[in-house]
């Protein structure tokens, strides 16, 4: 039972990584890095985007993204985040 679990949890994680993958590499297509040149450029709108729509696509909200983001450092790595941002940055 527990291997079945393990399998289904690896799964899952998976199937978020490609999900966060095309939604970036869509991202970065569609939208310029920065929305101006004099802002902060803390974080690109690619990865605010990416976020974004992996918040939609898991019904998550910001709280619980942002702690996902943390457990799951395979994102960060894909979207390039350094480090992840306080939930109201979102």
């Amino acid at each position: 039972m527990i291997k079945i679990a393990k399998l289904r949890f690896a799964n899952s994680q998976r199937i978020v990584a490609r999900f966060t993958i095309t939604a970036f590499k869509v991202a970065k297509k569609s939208l310029p890095a920065y929305s101006s040149k004099y802002s902060k450029q803390k974080y690109t709108q690619h990865q605010h985007l990416t976020l974004l729509c992996l918040k939609e696509r898991l019904n998550l909200d910001y709280m619980d993204l942002v702690q996902l983001v943390e457990l799951m450092s395979k994102i960060k790595i894909i979207v390039g985040l350094k480090r992840v941002s306080h939930f109201t940055t979102l």
